[in-house]
């Protein structure tokens, strides 16, 4: 399956995020980690994380992250 792939921001002290692949979805904090928080809960929520990867990347197009289906976000159980 297609990966989701969100590009993040950074001006002026906020970063923010948004993907094509997730309409309306927009997130924006003072750090990067509480940003990709918000990306790793609204994707878990929208899609079946197992069968779909998550690339995160900066506007220059560097990847920052990049999620296989069998890397999971959050918290150890």
């Amino acid at each position: 399956m297609e990966p989701v792939e969100v590009t993040y921001h950074h001006e002026e002290g906020t970063w923010w995020a948004e993907s094509d692949q997730m309409p309306g979805f927009s997130a924006w904090g003072k750090v990067l980690s509480s940003v990709q928080a918000s990306v790793a809960e609204e994707f878990s929520d929208r899609f079946d994380s197992s069968a779909r990867p998550l690339v995160e990347r900066d506007d220059s197009g560097t990847v920052l992250l990049r999620r296989p289906s069998s890397v999971r976000s959050g918290p150890i159980a």
